[in-house]
Parts: C-alpha cells; structure tokens; sequence
C-alpha cells in the first residue's frame, strides 16, 4: 500500500503488486582527472542527489470502468511540489517526494489497469521517530542514531535574549516574546507568521552523529527539538 500526501492507495482502487524495489542515491560530487596522474581527484559534497522511487501496480475497475479509476488515480497523483510518500514496506520511514508524471495505464478489458508510478525523491529517508518531540527545561543531551547530521526544528521558548548550543553550534538569539521556530533546514527563524531571521547571529544547528550536549543561556527557559532523523 502506498500513502500520497496522506491518502492512501487504497482510496482509489490501486494496488502494489510486489515489493518495490530499494533505490540508493549518488553522492554528488565532481571527478577531476589531472594529466600524468592516476586515478582521478574527486570533489565531493556532504549530499546526495535525488533517487526515483517505482511502484508497478494494477488496478481493480470491476464495478467501474478502467478511464473512469484513471482519473481518480491521475487526480491524486498530481500534486504540486514535495508531498510526503510512504509505504507499507518501510514502516519505520518515509519520503519526500514529486510526481511529475507521465503515466501509461495498460487496459485489460476496460476491467482492470496496468501501470509503473514513478516518484522523484529527495534522498533521504526520513525515520519516524525522528518527529518526536524532545524536551530540555535545562541543559541536556540528545543521540543522533544514524550517521548523517539531521537539520532540526526547534521551539525556543522565553523572553529576551540568549543563546542556544548543540554540540559545537551556538546560534544568538535577541527580542525574544514567548517562543521563536528555528529551522534548520529551510535556514529560517519565525513566529507565526513574522520572519525572525534579523533577530538572530550564528548558524542553524544540526545533530551530528552520536551524543551532542544541548544548552541554552539568558532568558531562554526551553527548547523543543524535533530532531528528523533521516538515513539512506
């Protein structure tokens, strides 16, 4: 079964006919070749490039015919933009993910559907238990289980000014009222709707692997970290 932006297959009458294959993406990176030397010198990022994720499945159209749950299928593909993706096969994790299209749906006697969804993902693939929501009242530490650095959301909670530390990142805030939202990966500092970015120095933490000790100074009295696991 598959769950597309929070609807499932089910809905529209599609089914997965096997376990999908798994998919590892590349690491970006740049290969140099340097006359008169062997090998080559290879540049590479702390990233990976997106990874498509296909489904075959079919399509029951007993009691309607197979255009009819074409369009339903099409209508809840088409979405704009990253929408979450999961599966039945991955329990523990999900993807972010667009559908671009095209489809080609095979008709087997206007009764039933053949058919290869493709989805372009970004690599990672994000852990459940990383929406978890952790809370420090006081200085504390938090264990990143996998081996790649996640980029938080974090609430800062208190007034005034401080500071905020995980592992070896200190981020300044100033003009604090109640809270601010720190996201680490879209780079932005708001509440609500009022950006908050002007109001801050240093760079957005990230959990690296392992124990990280967590801290905060001033008039900062909380953190709630939802930290986003991810892996490959």
């Amino acid at each position: 079964m598959i769950w597309w932006h929070g609807v499932s297959s089910d809905d529209v009458q599609l089914i997965v006919e096997r376990f999908p294959d798994v998919y590892i993406p590349a690491r970006k990176q740049e290969k140099i070749s340097v006359p008169g030397r062997n090998g080559d010198v290879l540049i590479q990022q702390d990233a990976f490039e997106n990874v498509a994720q296909r489904y075959e499945i079919h399509i029951s159209a007993e009691k309607a015919k197979v255009p009819r749950i074409a369009r339903l299928v099409a209508e809840w593909l088409c979405v704009k933009g990253y929408q979450r993706l999961e599966d039945s096969y991955f329990l523990d994790s999900f993807r972010l993910a667009n559908f671009a299209g095209s489809l080609e749906i095979e008709n087997i006697l206007n009764r039933f559907g053949k058919a290869a969804i493709e989805f372009d993902c970004k690599p990672q693939r994000f852990l459940h238990v990383g929406e978890e929501i952790t809370t420090f009242t006081g200085a504390g530490r938090i264990i990143n289980p996998t081996p790649f650095a996640s980029a938080p959301l974090i609430k800062v909670t208190g007034s005034g000014s401080g500071t905020v530390t995980i592992g070896d990142t200190t981020i300044s805030l100033t003009g604090i009222s109640e809270y601010v939202m720190l996201d680490s990966d879209i780079q932005d500092a708001y509440k609500g709707t009022e950006n908050k970015n002007s109001t801050m120095t240093g760079s957005f933490p990230k959990i690296e692997s392992g124990e990280q000790v967590v801290s905060f100074t001033g008039g900062i009295t909380g953190l709630e970290i939802t930290p986003r696991w991810w892996t490959l």
